[in-house]
């Protein structure tokens, strides 16, 4: 392993730990808060639907907005230091490439749309867990402790599960910039075409080893990474989802084509993400010709 890529891994560990020790931090912030409210109540005062939706949006914030806030010059950081390894590649050694308005614009269209992610987190790991038993707790009318206890249970759950989340996402985000600042980069120095190129060993997937060699246009793969660029603040968190995996979907196990003598994988059918990665954790990266 090169030692551009040894810091590389390290920045996308060290990614990894600023987003779980956010989350975790609003988490904690989040439970303190509910405990505390429901503290505050008379011995004998249930928590009515009124209080409870409040609570709940409350929480909502704590976890949502304010967290990805707190967070937004942190991911630009690492979205700026993950683009900027791509010039520090040995394909484009003794060449000028500058730093250009268009690098900062896509640096920060990136973070915008991590930002989007990590607001939206609440939603896929936390909202209907907490609706589920704030519900229970009017239907059952839950003394305060009761409802304490099970949001504490909650909270603990919602900090063990997303270890691998976060680790895998910072893992995502940054090659996909640091492929973004590759793309960029040969754009600038009038390339036409790049091909991808596979880490080949026992962890290769099929889709990579299919892919491995093929040439592909840079005028599309641009267009696509633009493209993706408008996915966020103007979708809701589903339309956004549903949005990106039209325009630039992972290669999917069945899109695999299979030579019928080796049975090793040759090609893939159908449309994809022209560029790397084709799935959750790929190693795969592009080559400029």
């Amino acid at each position: 392993m090169s030692r551009l890529d040894r810091y590389f891994d390290r920045l996308m560990h060290e990614y990894y730990l600023v987003l779980i020790n956010g989350w975790t931090d609003s988490v904690k912030e989040a439970a303190r808060y509910a405990i505390k409210e429901l503290v505050a109540l008379d011995d004998n005062q249930r928590a009515d639907e009124t209080f409870l939706r409040d609570l709940e949006y409350n929480i909502r914030q704590k976890m949502g907005d304010d967290f990805a806030n707190a967070l937004d010059k942190k991911v630009k950081t690492f979205c700026e230091l993950s683009y900027k390894t791509a010039s520090q590649e040995p394909q484009f050694i003794n060449m000028k490439i500058g730093f250009t308005p268009t690098d900062m614009r896509n640096i920060e269209m990136v973070k915008k749309q991590q930002i989007f992610w990590l607001k939206n987190h609440y939603n896929d790991a936390v909202s209907e867990r907490l609706q589920d038993i704030l519900s229970e707790s009017i239907k059952n009318n839950w003394l305060k402790t009761e409802l304490a206890d099970e949001l504490q249970t909650c909270f603990k759950d919602v900090i063990k599960g997303s270890d691998s989340y976060f680790e895998g996402l910072a893992e995502h985000t940054s090659l996909r910039v640091r492929e973004f600042g590759r793309l960029t980069n040969y754009q600038k120095l009038g390339a036409t075409q790049y091909q991808i190129v596979a880490v080949i060993d026992d962890r290769t997937s099929d889709i990579c080893l299919a892919l491995d060699g093929k040439i592909f246009p840079l005028d599309k793969a641009i267009t696509c990474m633009n493209t993706m660029f408008e996915v966020g603040e103007m979708h809701n968190f589903e339309e956004a989802k549903e949005r990106l995996k039209k325009l630039a979907p992972f290669v999917s196990e069945n899109q695999i084509v299979y030579d019928d003598e080796t049975g090793m994988p040759i090609g893939v059918n159908g449309y994809h993400v022209p560029f790397p990665p084709f799935h959750w954790r790929c190693r795969t990266r592009t080559i400029m010709l």
